[in-house]
């Protein structure tokens, strides 16, 4: 990823960090795909789970799904596990 691309990603995430940060469950959702990518974002797969969470919470389908499955995998700590059956 060039620089330009790199400060693009870089501003596309904190647009949806301000999204997210108000309520938007997409916003939430697609920031959490980014800490989890590292895409214009730190690398940090305790932010995205956070995010993703929040979204899930909200009904976000998508969220759901990869949590569901995160959980499944045994990526969200041994409790999450069983909560992963309910998500996906």
């Amino acid at each position: 990823m060039d620089k330009t691309q790199h400060d693009r990603a870089v501003a596309q995430a904190q647009e949806l960090r301000t999204s997210a940060e108000a309520g938007d469950a997409s916003a939430q959702y697609r920031l959490g795909l980014r800490y989890s990518a590292g895409n214009g974002t730190p690398q940090d797969s305790l932010h995205a789970k956070e995010w993703e969470e929040k979204a899930a919470m909200q009904g976000h389908a998508g969220a759901q799904l990869h949590l569901g499955t995160l959980y499944l995998e045994g990526n969200g700590g041994s409790a999450k596990r069983t909560n992963g059956v309910g998500l996906v």
